[in-house]
């Protein structure tokens, strides 16, 4: 759920508002994704996306469903294209018709951000038009209680810990591995995203790095990688090694836990 920061005040207001009317919106956008990316054409997905919008179950993720063979084979042809902007969508897409919806807003405003420069207002609006709240800070997440969403893993990144964030990051990335959820792939910003240009590391089958320049350009550049058994460790050991090059201790070694 670490999505939710990148999206600075509109991050903020979807903390707080009832899973309903977040659901709501993530429908919506959902819908605007599809039909901004030609998947909407398609009678599997639009069949979904109309089931959803009556407030109806989306039918079972079966391997050989029609709706999961329909996206298969878009991601296949976007794959084959080498269209990064409709394979994200069609991976979305499962991830909103099966998953949390405030990982689908996220997500779709993600996509959106390349297609459209009003996917702020478009998501302002979906939500319903409220007041926006102040852009969120540490306070903010650190303090955030709400049972729709995993505030604790907010809590834990943003309490006062006085560990560098990359240390952190590591020990949050392999706390995570021993709990895995495949649908929900655990994810992080370093630095914390806000005004600035991030990273946004997300554990998945690959894992993916995505480089965001902030509010300023809303460029994101994705980056798979295939990581080694042992990058954790070694990823220690080189930041150990940068720290104590750069005279700031080495206080985030590996086996230092708060």
């Amino acid at each position: 759920m670490g999505l939710l920061g990148g999206l600075e005040e509109l991050g903020a207001l979807l903390a707080v508002l009832p899973r309903e009317q977040v659901a709501e919106a993530a429908r919506k956008q959902l819908r605007r994704v599809a039909v901004e990316t030609g998947r909407n054409k398609y009678p599997e997905i639009k069949s979904a996306l109309d089931a959803l919008e009556r407030g109806e179950a989306p039918p079972q993720p079966e391997q050989a469903g029609p709706l999961a063979l329909r996206l298969r084979t878009v991601l296949v042809q976007a794959n084959t294209h080498r269209d990064d902007h409709r394979r994200w969508a069609a991976e979305k897409m499962a991830h909103g018709i099966w998953g949390s919806p405030y990982r689908s807003v996220c997500e779709s405003a993600s996509i959106r951000s390349h297609l459209t420069v009003d996917w702020r207002a478009d998501l302002h609006a979906d939500l319903g038009n409220p007041p926006l709240p102040p852009i969120p800070d540490d306070r903010f997440w650190g303090t955030l209680r709400n049972p729709a969403i995993d505030s604790s893993w907010y809590a834990a990144q943003y309490t006062h810990d006085q560990r560098p964030q990359g240390g952190r990051l590591l020990d949050a990335i392999e706390e995570n591995e021993q709990e895995a959820d495949p649908d929900e792939p655990f994810t992080a910003d370093w630095p914390r995203s806000g005004r600035t240009a991030y990273l946004r590391c997300i554990a998945d089958a690959p894992y993916v790095v995505e480089v965001h320049d902030g509010p300023g350009t809303q460029i994101v550049v994705s980056v798979p990688l295939d990581m080694r058994e042992e990058w954790i460790a070694e990823s220690r050991e080189r930041l150990a090694a940068a720290r104590a090059a750069l005279g700031v201790g080495t206080e985030d070694h590996h086996g230092t836990r708060p």
